[in-house]
């Protein structure tokens, strides 16, 4: 069976959630990962600047747990950017329905390689618009591109090769 993105999908191809501003984007549209979910959009992240290497952002409370707010720091120019946070991005923050994910506050730390503690990754966005167009009018239609119901982080340790995903959070 053929990949088919959905209306959705491709619809954010053009128009990128809004957390995603203070970087640049570039829609994955094909590849085994993008392709085993037709409602999931994936975004290469890359600084104004050009680079496309990155230190991670976030909070680690306990082994294992990532948490956000989440930003990315060029290892070219050393910006720091902003990508999410789960209390005012996503399906929940946007329509004003709270927040039920775990979120930490205080100082950012920089996440490691869990094989070679290696400190810069490549990033990819995904998220994920698993309800149908319709259920939206006026306003909310007008920013449906930030109505996704997931948000995770996929990185790529430019040391080791390693990819996994370092958050995955429902937002709705």
């Amino acid at each position: 069976m053929a990949y088919r993105p959905s209306t959705l999908v491709q619809w954010s191809w053009e128009h990128p959630p809004s957390c995603l501003s203070t970087v640049v984007v570039k829609p994955l549209k094909s590849g085994a990962r993008v392709e085993e979910h037709n409602a999931f959009a994936h975004f290469a992240l890359s600084c104004q600047c050009g680079a496309s290497a990155w230190h991670v952002l976030g909070h680690i409370p306990e082994p294992d747990l990532f948490l956000c707010p989440l930003s990315l720091r060029c290892s070219g120019c050393t910006r720091v950017a902003m990508i999410f946070d789960v209390e005012t991005h996503g399906y929940d923050a946007e329509l004003g329905n709270g927040c039920s994910s775990r979120r930490a506050e205080g100082n950012q730390v920089e996440l490691a390689c869990a094989k070679c503690m290696g400190a810069v990754f490549g990033a990819t966005a995904i998220v994920s618009y698993q309800f149908e167009e319709s259920e939206f009018d006026g306003e909310e239609r007008s920013k449906i591109h930030d109505l996704f119901d997931v948000f995770a982080l996929g990185v790529l340790c430019q040391a080791c090769g390693h990819a996994t995903t370092v958050c995955d959070y429902e937002c709705a």
